[in-house]
């Protein structure tokens, strides 16, 4: 079933559930400070960075691995070719085709993930990537299906519960047993586990399975494969320069330049909430140019939002940096201050990708990616052995300014919407921002 032609935008709906996600995000960035606070509290600069390592190097896995199909089952979901009732054994067998595909890759990988990224370890980290794959997969397909099916509130619900039960699981694996990074992944795995026993009962409450059909599945895949590049390579960049400074520098180093990043991030929570709606409302709506001026009111409210934080967080974030992690991690501020204009015009850059795709252009995103991801790491290569940790944000600094450029000058080619409609601002805009915000509130909370 294609959309129907004209469909328009329920602004009152967008608003509602962008607003929900953004709260939901609120809590979240606590329950993510409360987890990496636990972390370097009792692993230190060294040990956090072994967990955060070995996290990150799961979550590339995943990433390389899933083809982007989360995506595509949002695609599918949206324009009706994937029913609810053949939705939950249609992500198992998605789950079990995938996690072979990944396990070959892990294994034929091993030796070289070992010897350079994992030397300052003496466990058997490999057997706990095994066992997160298919974990961290479940969850993101599941999250992905009911995104598709627009049951947002059950995402912002199910994110506070089972980010929560992460941080319960990982007091008890350090306080009962070692304060270790070894037992902090045990106890990061057996809370994905129990995650993902509450994702499959929601999964199976809101889709109500009946039928296993699986002649969609090729389909999947191949939108998948057509937004992949774009997506893979952005996700990579985003983590390449952990595995750079792992091979140049240690543990140490990645544990504190990743509170760093955990700070400067928090600006990514915004676009985020509200890509994670925008992404299914664009899906379901034809093109045109109500579409791209809509696109771009969402990007100056982002923007604004964004600014306001970085502001908060250059004030008080030093303070936030001793007073949470200590005086082991005091560079962290400082890695953050050099990432967030970066990350700022990055947050913009996330929602023209968004645009991007629902418009069918994921190709144009791929080659924007893979020219951004190439400048990455020759600045990285160039930077890290003469500047450590400084070299990395550095690099990573330039390359989001410059994707997200791009990406600005991408999108008003298309459009034609001036740079000015977007970043200057008048006292009637103000006024409108005010009202829709307050409005927004009142709604969500009758």
């Amino acid at each position: 079933m294609n959309n129907p032609a004209g469909l328009k935008i329920n602004q009152k709906k967008f608003g509602k559930d962008v607003t929900a996600t953004f709260f939901t995000k609120i809590l979240l960035i606590a329950l993510k400070l409360g987890t990496s606070v636990i972390t370097a509290r009792f692993l230190g600069p060294s040990g956090r960075g072994l967990y955060f390592s070995v996290a990150q190097t799961s979550g590339v896995a995943n990433n390389i691995g899933c083809l982007s199909i989360g995506e595509s089952l949002i695609y599918h979901i949206g324009n009706g070719k994937l029913t609810k009732s053949n939705l939950l054994g249609f992500v198992l067998a998605l789950i079990v085709f995938f996690t072979g595909l990944i396990y070959l890759g892990l294994y034929f990988f091993s030796p070289f993930i070992i010897e350079n990224f994992f030397k300052d370890s003496a466990e058997n980290l490999m057997f706990l990537l095994y066992m997160m794959t298919p974990l961290l997969m479940f969850e993101y397909f599941a999250t992905s299906a009911l995104r598709g099916l627009k049951l947002f509130s059950v995402v912002n619900k199910l994110s506070l519960i089972t980010r929560s039960n992460i941080i319960i699981f990982l007091l008890l694996a350090l306080s009962i047993y070692s304060a270790t990074a070894y037992f902090a992944l045990i106890g990061y795995i057996s809370a994905l586990f129990f995650n993902c026993i509450i994702y499959l009962a929601a999964l199976y409450r809101a889709a109500k399975p009946k039928v296993l059909e699986l002649k969609e599945f090729s389909s999947v895949i191949k939108y998948g494969l057509k937004v992949h590049p774009a997506i893979l390579l952005t996700e990579i960049e985003y983590r390449l320069d952990i595995f750079i400074l792992l091979y140049f520098l240690n543990t140490a180093a990645v544990g504190i330049y990743s509170i760093g990043v955990t700070i400067a991030q928090i600006l990514w929570y915004v676009s985020n909430s509200i890509n994670s709606v925008l992404f299914p409302h664009l899906t379901f709506t034809s093109s045109g140019q109500e579409k791209n001026i809509f696109t771009a009111e969402i990007i100056k409210y982002n923007f604004l939002i964004n600014l306001v934080i970085l502001f908060l967080l250059c004030l008080f974030g030093k303070f936030l940096v001793l007073i949470l992690y200590g005086n082991d991690f005091t560079q962290a501020y400082y890695i953050f201050l050099i990432l967030a204009p970066g990350l700022l015009l990055d947050s913009i850059g996330r929602n023209i990708a968004t645009w991007l795709k629902s418009e069918g252009k994921p190709l144009i995103l791929s080659w924007i990616s893979f020219g951004s991801l190439s400048f990455n790491i020759l600045l990285n290569f160039i930077l890290i052995p003469k500047y450590g940790l400084y070299g990395a944000a550095y690099s990573s600094l330039i390359s989001y300014i410059a994707r997200g450029t791009i990406l600005w000058f991408t999108f008003k080619k298309y459009t034609g919407i001036k740079f000015s409609y977007i970043f200057l601002w008048s006292k009637a805009d103000l006024i409108k921002i005010y009202s829709r915000i307050q409005s927004l509130i009142i709604s969500f909370t009758r």
